[in-house]
């Protein structure tokens, strides 16, 4: 339990790349593992999501069978994704070139500044539109 600084320095590093932080806590002892969990929480639950290693293995496997193309022509590409399985905040890495524009039908969707596009939810067959005629700063 005195351990909790040392947890968020490894989940820190971990998260640069995008990794997986697994937290084992056996429920024989309460008091210190159950500060530890509360504290490690309370940390990081504005940046970090929570949740089972089979809930993290199905949206995997949703994630895992998204089938995508892109066409274009001109200052146009459309990215067409087919996601069989609803799958949520679906991250893709996009040219650096490539502004996201629309999509049909209407999605939330987040274009971060490092070339990282995330679909907040997606369901079934959708099309993004980007705009690929400017170099993005």
């Amino acid at each position: 339990g005195d351990r909790l600084p040392q947890a968020l320095a490894v989940a820190s590093r971990v998260s640069r790349y995008g990794g997986l932080f697994v937290v084992l806590i056996h429920p024989d002892i309460l008091d210190h593992k159950l500060e530890f969990q509360k504290g490690l929480v309370q940390a990081l639950k504005d940046r970090a999501w929570f949740g089972s290693l089979r809930e993290f293995g199905d949206w995997w496997t949703a994630r895992d069978r998204v089938v995508w193309s892109v066409t274009g022509s001109g200052t146009r590409r459309q990215l067409r994704l087919e996601a069989p399985q609803p799958v949520g905040n679906l991250a893709l890495q996009v040219p650096q070139n490539y502004r996201f524009v629309g999509s049909s039908p209407a999605l939330t969707v987040e274009q971060r500044p490092d070339r990282t596009l995330v679909v907040k939810q997606i369901a079934g067959r959708v099309t993004l539109e980007f705009d690929v005629s400017t170099a993005r700063p």
